[in-house]
């Protein structure tokens, strides 16, 4: 039985991607892993509700062919750097690490475009250490999209994100060729290139990927 593990089905990438998990004909059964309750039903869908720190009690649920990452937040959100580190990168790989017959397995996981090891900001370089730690564990691939400012109905308003993206409007046009992946990119498209790379399929949108 193929199965589909998604992180963070709730958020903005997360709440457009899981219906189309429940769709794709791939997949036999879709688990989501969330800290709040699911609204949405399918026969096919296993709704696990727990916290990151949690995981290692469910590994035995956790178990999926292909595992979606789609946590994310910010520093300012979270708090602390310290706080902002463990939602997005402790907690994937915390269930990375769980996952038995890597070798098997597909990885993937909505990172940042700047992502870097070697950034002056701590955002792009947490997200860069993911993928490099991810990329350690010996997965079959591990597929990184790195959007930029992602558009979408968000359920918490980030204000950073609405200036930049009121502020990114009148430019738009003219971002082609090399500087097409600087665009702002609705969540939904995020998703369906998701589920294309996943079908082996080539991604749509001007839009940054790092496979592994």
């Amino acid at each position: 039985m193929s199965a589909a593990l998604i992180l963070g089905p709730t958020g903005l990438v997360g709440s457009h991607l899981l219906p189309q998990l429940l769709e794709a004909p791939e997949y036999e059964r879709v688990i989501a892993l969330s800290r709040r309750p699911l609204e949405i039903k399918h026969p096919r869908l296993t709704g696990l509700q727990c916290e990151l720190a949690e995981v290692e009690q469910h590994r035995e649920a956790l178990q999926a062919d292909d595992i979606f990452c789609c946590l994310g937040t910010t520093i300012r959100a979270a708090g602390t750097q310290e706080a902002f580190r463990a939602v997005d990168h402790d907690g994937p790989l915390a269930v990375a690490r769980l996952q038995e017959h890597r070798e098997e397995k597909r990885f993937f996981v909505v990172s940042s475009l700047g992502a870097d090891l070697e950034s002056s900001f701590f955002y792009s370089r947490v997200k860069a250490e993911l993928e490099r730690d991810l990329a350690g564990l010996g997965f079959k691939r591990v597929v990184a999209a790195r959007p930029s400012l992602l558009l979408g109905q968000r359920v918490n308003l980030r204000p950073g994100e609405i200036i930049g993206e009121l502020a990114s409007m009148p430019i738009v046009p003219i971002m082609r060729g090399r500087w097409r992946k600087y665009r702002p990119i609705q969540a939904h498209t995020v998703a369906e290139n998701l589920v294309r790379l996943a079908r082996g399929q080539e991604a749509r949108e001007g839009m940054e990927w790092s496979i592994a």
